[in-house]
């Protein structure tokens, strides 16, 4: 089995470490050889994969392989984008300029998905607490109040909201509530492996993401930004527009405008310019077809397609800083809500028992 096949993808960090490093070295003057085995021993604890497949690519050049063969046999390891900058860098001899874009690009994807994770953090923790707390006092604290409600039931009815909250306690601690709380996490389970392993269904959700309020849009702005971003790097990079479309519909991170892009790139091949390709799919935000028509147009493609990029980030950063925010008071306005009421149906008979040994 090939050192490629057993490597798993290294992350975005990873690569954008070694692409920062990798032209600091070049720019130095090391060899290649040379930098990449000084690479793969400083990497060894931060990135044993990278560092694996650098000792591979340090073996196929020393053999007489060129950078640009040994690379693209661990295409699977670094992604292609990265791979395909570093053998055109070899080639027309701008390995320093295409290092410094991947190590740009992995960059900003990361910062992006990094800071798309830590915002959802605090909103899911507010919901697993909510939902523990409320469990744990319906099914700990209701039952031990229990007796007390039977005694109070026998010299008059319990209020309305005590009767529901103990229907549904009773419901939650019988074999019924345990198989249905049992069904519901292995749904969620179920449903979590079903998305990872089927396409169709993947795609369905990603459909349904761009057709939800609020949440459509951004995930339209970071999609087709991050793929205009990728489309510049290679376009000033390697010159090749139709690869750079293909690359950009894998870094999209959405099926449905994966779709879209390579529905461009079929339209490109056939000779259509880019703008109109994009202007005929109908996915597009309008101002990325109009600043794609003006760099096609003035010559500068790659500056104004990372123009889009820029903004589509920008814009999205804020938006997902609304969002979160709304879903963080929202949640604890809802879950509050739902504790108070918990206690107030828990305490409720207490105080009119209370009430009733004072008169």
């Amino acid at each position: 089995m090939s050192t490629s096949i057993r490597i798993r993808r290294a992350t975005l960090l990873d690569v954008a470490l070694f692409a920062t490093q990798f032209r600091a070295l070049v720019s130095a003057g090391i060899p290649v050889n040379q930098t990449l085995s000084m690479l793969a021993s400083s990497l060894d604890r931060q990135s044993p994969a990278v560092a694996e497949g650098l000792r591979a690519i340090v073996a196929d050049i020393e053999g007489g392989r060129t950078l640009a063969f040994a690379f693209r046999k661990h295409e699977r390891l670094f992604g292609r984008l990265c791979v395909e900058m570093i053998a055109t860098g070899e080639t027309t001899g701008t390995l320093e300029r295409n290092l410094a874009d991947i190590a740009d690009d992995c960059e900003a994807r990361h910062r992006n998905r990094a800071s798309l994770l830590s915002a959802l953090i605090e909103p899911a923790l507010i919901v697993i607490v909510g939902l523990s707390v409320c469990y744990l006092l319906l099914t700990v604290t209701v039952p031990q109040f229990k007796e007390l409600y039977v005694a109070l039931t026998a010299a008059g009815q319990l209020p309305l909201p005590t009767r529901v909250l103990i229907g549904l306690s009773d419901f939650l601690v019988s074999p019924s509530g345990i198989f249905l709380l049992l069904g519901c996490l292995a749904s969620v389970a179920a449903l979590a492996v079903a998305v990872t392993r089927s396409v169709r269904l993947r795609y369905r959700i990603h459909c349904l993401v761009l057709k939800t309020p609020l949440l459509g849009e951004l995930a339209l702005l970071d999609g087709v930004g991050r793929a205009c971003r990728t489309l510049a790097i290679v376009y000033r990079s390697v010159g090749e527009i139709p690869l750079g479309i293909e690359l950009a519909a894998a870094s999209a991170g959405n099926m449905r405008i994966s779709e879209a892009f390579d529905a461009v790139g079929r339209r490109v091949l056939d000779g259509r310019l880019v703008w109109e390709s994009m202007q005929e799919v109908r996915l597009f935000p309008e101002i990325a077809v109009f600043m794609t028509r003006s760099g096609e147009e003035s010559g500068r493609l790659d500056d104004l397609l990372l123009k889009v990029a820029e903004t589509f980030e920008t814009r999205v950063r804020y938006g997902k800083e609304r969002l979160v925010t709304f879903l963080r008071y929202g949640l604890l306005m809802l879950m509050g809500g739902f504790v108070l009421n918990v206690l107030l149906a828990v305490y409720l008979p207490v105080f009119d028992l209370i009430d009733q040994l004072q008169k």
